[in-house]
């Protein structure tokens, strides 16, 4: 069992190193636009999600678990390899169909679906299976089952956060993208080569071999209930919350700490790390828990009213990062990535690990339902992945625009809190402990309404990360008096970017996204800007067609808008930048305004590559 869930680490970095790679070369064709980046997610996270059901419905008739893992394994391997070349055929497909058949948004988002489920759902369906096979070898004596469905989920997550770190912070940066994908195909090709080669002396000792299993393991599963239905929808919901909550924590953290490679793969390190280690820990008791949706909704409730408490916390993080950054010995690279990593914990670590815990207890529970270790994880792997893509969606294009990141978080906070409270009212039979549920989602609830956390809008926008030193005087943290000193003149939560105006006590105006400063209303910065306009229209001969890239604060943009052009666009990446040009419109000459000009929300280099 312990070589088996070494392999099956190896296989998490493998397949999260193969995600990371994808979803940066599917961005280079498609955009880097939110809408781009969750519509690969989306589909990929789909595939895994086929791969789940299907394996889980055909492993009752695989006689050798361990061989089949091995051979999905060299076979992902083997396609991984030709990703790259497969990648050059869909480049030509995309801008083939973006060129001369429609530029409308929606086709191109069904395109890219389309486009994206050719070429991965192969490999991302088998990434989905391994699970569900291995459990025909490994979890199927009922006693064990929870304890074993935990390592091995919780070890593969493991190894997906090795990955994610390993891709983000030393295969891509010291390797490129090319040699990572062979560093990660050997890798999981050695996995399957190992696998094949152990697979007859595991296969012939497993617990279907062994007549372990029970006479009902071999039968058909009993048909889904009520109860293992609803199981199975409240486990899709609490994947639905967990990824919605991660990406409106994700949008949060980095007006903290910036928005950088290493930022991502810090957040997204400690959000699988603690899916890893709820997993774990809840696999050494799994089994002795008779009732394991006690752990499923005790979960849930505390993971929801962690995050509500925690929520009073976070404007004071830009102070803390500050403290510890600047005035606990040198500023360094490598103090900001602690900082990051610490931070992150202290918000995501507690809810992720009980979402971790979730998993497995939820699984439990559905396989007694089912009476099947194989369809019960192929199932319960399926509805956590499909929730799990439609709440990464949820979070980022319908909660963060509508209500912004704080009462997103407190909406996300409380449907969790409520799922985990009906799991436990339905568990509960008792009518005292009924009544102590409900009192406590009261009592929550009424605490929510009347001392809602409050974030401080202009401390949000500050950018302590940018500019640390701007923030330190006397040796001391004065964030405060600094922001005092300035007025919020405009602040909006984008799809992809948090923006504001700022105004500072000398009458400058400053164009923040992300808390980082982007233009100014001084001297030095206004000759820079217009210049940037000016130079490469001065120096073309006859320029009748100028696309700009970037709108900002417009001041670029208007002073090209001055020459004589038969065509003049802008491509900016957040929509809601077009309103800060409209706010500097004593700055650009009104450029958004004029008639002769034309506003595109894409990513710039994409444009660039699909327009003829």
């Amino acid at each position: 069992m312990k070589i088996i869930c070494l392999l099956f680490y190896f296989s998490g970095i493998a397949a999260l190193t193969y995600e990371v790679l994808w979803v940066r070369h599917l961005g280079l064709i498609f955009g880097n636009t939110v809408y781009a980046a969750a519509t690969v997610m989306m589909t990929y996270m789909f595939g895994l999600a086929v791969g789940a059901h299907y394996a889980g419905q055909l492993a009752k008739k695989i006689k050798r678990p361990v061989r089949m893992f091995g051979i999905l394994e060299i076979l992902t391997a083997l396609y991984a390899l030709c990703v790259p070349y497969i990648f050059d055929f869909v480049q030509l497909a995309y801008r083939f169909i973006a060129i001369h058949i429609s530029d409308s948004i929606f086709v191109l988002t069904m395109v890219r679906v389309l486009l994206v489920l050719v070429l991965l759902l192969i490999p991302t369906a088998m990434m989905g299976a391994t699970l569900p096979v291995l459990s025909k070898g490994f979890l199927m004596k009922v006693e064990r089952f929870g304890s074993r469905l935990g390592l091995l989920y919780g070890i593969n997550t493991l190894g997906a956060v090795s990955g994610v770190l390993l891709a983000g912070f030393v295969f891509i940066p010291k390797l490129g993208m090319d040699v990572s994908n062979y560093v990660a195909v050997s890798l999981d090709a050695l996995v399957g080569i190992v696998s094949l080669f152990l697979a007859r002396r595991f296969d012939q000792s497993s617990e279907v071999v062994a007549g372990i299993i029970t006479d009902a393991e071999l039968l058909p599963p009993v048909k889904k209930d009520r109860r293992s239905k609803g199981l199975l929808i409240a486990l899709g919901a609490s994947g639905f919350l967990s990824l919605a909550l991660e990406v409106v924590w994700f949008r949060a953290l980095i007006l903290i700490f910036g928005s950088t490679t290493y930022s991502f793969s810090a957040m997204l390190g400690i959000f699988l790390i603690g899916l890893s280690l709820g997993s774990l820990i809840v696999s050494r008791y799994a089994d002795r828990v008779k009732q394991p949706v006690l752990i499923f909704g005790g979960a849930a409730v505390i993971s929801g009213i962690f995050t509500l408490i925690s929520l009073h916390w976070f404007t004071k993080m830009p102070e803390f990062l500050l403290s510890n950054l600047m005035l606990s010995g040198t500023p360094s690279w490598e103090k900001m990535i602690g900082l990051k990593f610490v931070i992150t914990l202290i918000f995501l670590l507690v809810p992720t690990l009980l979402f971790g815990a979730s998993f497995t207890a939820a699984t439990k529970a559905i396989r007694e339902a089912m009476n099947s270790s194989t369809e019960a994880v192929g199932e319960a792997a399926m509805y956590n992945t499909i929730g799990a893509a439609l709440g990464a969606f949820f979070g980022g294009f319908i909660l963060l625009p509508n209500t912004g990141m704080r009462l997103g978080l407190v909406i996300c906070a409380v449907l969790v809190l409520l799922l985990g409270s009906i799991l436990l009212y339905k568990y509960f039979r008792e009518k005292r402990w009924q009544i102590s549920i409900t009192a406590l989602v009261v009592i929550v609830l009424g605490w929510v309404i009347f001392s809602p956390p409050q974030w401080d809008k202009q401390v949000m926008s500050s950018g302590p990360y940018f500019s640390p030193w701007n923030y330190i005087e006397d040796d001391s943290v004065n964030l405060s008096d600094q922001l005092d000193s300035e007025r919020l003149l405009y602040f909006n939560e984008g799809i992809t970017s948090t923006i504001s105006v700022i105004q500072t006590p000398d009458e400058v105006y400053s164009y923040c996204s992300q808390g980082k400063v982007e233009a100014d209303t001084s001297d030095r910065s206004m000759m820079l800007q217009r210049m940037m306009g000016h130079l490469p229209m001065l120096f073309h001969p006859d320029p009748q067609r100028v696309v700009n890239i970037g709108l900002g604060a417009g001041v670029t943009f208007g002073a090209v808008s001055c020459y004589p052009t038969k065509h003049l666009e802008v491509v900016e990446f957040e929509p809601s930048v077009v309103n800060i040009a409209k706010v500097w419109s004593n700055y650009n000459h009104g450029v958004i305004s004029k008639e002769n000009i034309t506003v595109t929300i894409n990513d710039g280099r994409n444009h660039l590559f699909v327009c003829d």
